[in-house]
């Protein structure tokens, strides 16, 4: 039983974390969050630190307010992945278009294993 908890408890604080990494990487505040998602400051804090048991309809506000789709929120994986996705994210398509050209330039250039 406290694995189970412990597993969801690891749950809520990756959800938090990748909630965090888009609202930062957007240059909201928690409070900007907060607004555009319809909820209270405090609730959007506690879903970031870990703290709340979140429902679909919360997942679908959070995704709202950050104008991204609620997948996004959902997805896991390191950090570094996460945070990559967020700047990306909150790039417009003339800087996500440049972005895209130099990431294929530096996947062209990484040694390759094998």
């Amino acid at each position: 039983m406290i694995r189970y908890i412990l597993i969801f408890m690891n749950i809520q604080e990756s959800f938090g974390k990748i909630v965090r990494s888009i609202r930062e990487a957007k240059g909201m505040s928690i409070d900007d969050l907060a607004d555009a998602a319809g909820l209270h400051y405090t609730y959007v804090s506690d879903v970031e630190r870990g703290r709340r048991n979140i429902t679909l309809k919360t997942i679908h506000a959070l995704a709202s307010g950050l104008k991204v789709h609620p997948s996004r929120l959902l997805t896991t994986g390191d950090d570094k992945f996460v945070e990559g996705m967020a700047i990306l994210g909150s790039l417009n398509q003339k800087n996500l278009d440049m972005a895209t050209e130099i990431l294929k330039i530096l996947v062209r250039q990484e040694p390759r294993s094998g």
